[in-house]
C-alpha cells in the first residue's frame, strides 16, 4: 500500500477494514486538532473534549465493517459525529447536575416519594422531547436553556446568524410543548391516584 499521506480520504476510508491501525493513524493526523477545536469549541473543556473525539474515532473504528458514507465526505461525517457526541455529552452532564440537585432527598423532604416519581417521570418526559430535536436545533435549544447563552452569543459560537438561532428555538419550544400537550395529562392523571 502508497504511503498513507498521499492517499485521500475516500481511498484510506476504503482501506480502513483491511489497514485500520494505519488509517487509524493517518486520520488522526488530518483531523484530530479539527475535531478537538470543534468539541472544544462546544464543551468548553479540554478533558471532555478529547473525550469526545476518541469516543468517535473509537466508534468510527467499531463500525468499519458496516459504515457507509453516501454523499457527504468523511471530514463532514467526522465533524458531524463530533458535533452529535458534543451535544450527548452535554446532555449527560445537564442531567447529572439536575438528578445531583433537582433530586436529592435532603432537598425533597416535603415531597412524598409517589410524587418524586411524578415529578422525575415529567423531567424525564421534558429530557427524552429535546433529545428527539433534530441535531442543530437541539444543540441550540441546550445552549440557550442549559447554559443561558444568548441568540447572539450561540449564533457566535455555531457561525450561524441569529434568525436561524431564534428559529431553531422557536421549533423546540413548539415540539417540546405538543410532546408534553400528550404526556402532561397523563403524568397529572397519575399524581393525583398516587397521592389520593
Amino acid at each position: 500500500m502508497p504511503n498513507m499521506q498521499s492517499l485521500s480520504d475516500k481511498v484510506i476510508f476504503e482501506n480502513f477494514k483491511d489497514n485500520f491501525e494505519r488509517a487509524l493513524q493517518e486520520l488522526y493526523r488530518r483531523y484530530y486538532s479539527k475535531l478537538l477545536a470543534v468539541a472544544l469549541n462546544r464543551l468548553e473543556n479540554q478533558e471532555d473534549a478529547e473525550e469526545c473525539v476518541q469516543d468517535v474515532m473509537f466508534n468510527l473504528f467499531k463500525q468499519r465493517y458496516t459504515l457507509v458514507l453516501q454523499t457527504e465526505s468523511l471530514s463532514y461525517y467526522l465533524v458531524k459525529a463530533v458535533m452529535n457526541r458534543s451535544l450527548r455529552m452535554m446532555a449527560q452532564h445537564h442531567r447529572r447536575r439536575t438528578y445531583s440537585t433537582d433530586y436529592s432527598p435532603e432537598l425533597h423532604t416535603d415531597i412524598t416519594p409517589e410524587r418524586q416519581i411524578i415529578f422525575r417521570e415529567f423531567h424525564e418526559q421534558i429530557e427524552n422531547s429535546i433529545n428527539d430535536l433534530p441535531s442543530q436545533c437541539q444543540l441550540v435549544f441546550r445552549m440557550n436553556k442549559d447554559y443561558g447563552l444568548s441568540a447572539k452569543e450561540i449564533s457566535m459560537k455555531l457561525a450561524i446568524s441569529e434568525n436561524t438561532v431564534n428559529s431553531h428555538l422557536k421549533k423546540a419550544k413548539k415540539l417540546i410543548r405538543k410532546n408534553l400537550d400528550i404526556t402532561l395529562p397523563i403524568l397529572l392523571h397519575l399524581l393525583y391516584f398516587m397521592c389520593h
